[in-house]
């Protein structure tokens, strides 16, 4: 801790030990699975994934109990999940799923489903293979917070949903639904709204992806080469924050739209976290990112709020 500016120190506090939860697990074992957060608060669901089942435990109490098991076609796999109410009453999960028994273009999709209802309400397809979903606005928060965003955004927007893709495809979407409702058309995966945050970096007439960092110079590669990896909202500015496979980082402002690029380290921008500093009346905070390549490290950038 010598080494650290004294600007970046933060108080501690030691938490109480909580004994590990222990999930009811299948002969084949699960393939992925994590705890299911809003707002950074656990909501105490876990799901877990075993080859075409998504099942969802409760973990209350230092306990687990099965809460109810969605099957999907075989061959289905299912990708990254998250905690997505529809509205401040009815509790939704997102997920992230590619079925091969669909025709290609619809193959990859993201299914809402209520916890209510235990039913999917609403399927939207993507292009292409989905890495990660993360929540902006879900549909509890949505309406106190549109307002402050840019005008796009007021109307037509429900909630605000980020999906990050392989071939570089980053963008904005929502499901158009607030309700729980299933819709009657909900078996096939339909096309909603779309705001694509990568659209600087490609073009329709080939298949590359040309990342142009500010002040930098431009980096090509074929589509299929750039993998958005890492994502993070800073919601006291409203900006996301883009992390890509070959280190390159983008901002987007949801108030002024500017986008900013970033090249930091050949390798993938996994993980982000925001560090306010204790005492500094300055308007700034940290953005810690971790890059993987050959050797793990771990880089700073910061960010003016």
């Amino acid at each position: 801790m010598d080494n650290v500016p004294g600007i970046l120190k933060q108080k501690c506090e030691e938490s109480d030990f909580i004994k590990p939860i222990e999930l009811t697990q299948f002969e084949g074992g699960f393939s992925n699975g994590k705890f299911l957060t809003h707002k950074g608060i656990d909501t105490e669901f876990f799901y877990a994934v075993e080859d075409n089942k998504f099942l969802l435990y409760e973990t209350s109490n230092g306990a687990s109990k099965p809460y109810h098991t969605w099957v999907f076609e075989n061959g289905t796999l299912i990708f990254d999940a998250v905690y997505f109410p529809i509205n401040e009453t009815i509790k939704a999960i997102a997920v992230a799923i590619w079925d091969p028994s669909l025709d290609f273009s619809k193959s990859n999709y993201i299914a809402l489903i209520s916890l209510r209802n235990k039913q999917i309400v609403e399927k939207i397809h993507v292009p292409y293979h989905i890495e990660c979903l993360r929540t902006i606005y879900d549909g509890a928060d949505m309406p106190k917070e549109k307002f402050r965003l840019q005008q796009t955004f007021h109307e037509n927007w429900p909630h605000i949903l980020f999906v990050g893709c392989r071939n570089g495809l980053a963008c904005l979407t929502h499901f158009g639904v607030e309700n729980d409702e299933v819709d009657a058309n909900s078996g096939v995966p339909n096309s909603k709204k779309c705001m694509l945050l990568s659209k600087l970096f490609t073009n329709d007439n080939d298949d590359t992806f040309t990342f142009k960092p500010d002040g930098g110079q431009p980096t090509t590669m074929k589509k299929s080469a750039a993998i958005v990896t890492g994502f993070h909202y800073i919601e006291k500015s409203r900006c996301l924050v883009i992390g890509y496979n070959f280190g390159g980082i983008v901002t987007v402002s949801l108030v002024t739209q500017k986008v900013q690029c970033y090249y930091m380290k050949d390798g993938a921008i996994e993980h982000f976290a925001l560090q306010e500093p204790d005492d500094d009346p300055r308007p700034i905070l940290y953005l810690w990112t971790s890059v993987r390549d050959n050797l793990t490290r771990f880089e700073k950038n910061q960010f003016l709020d």
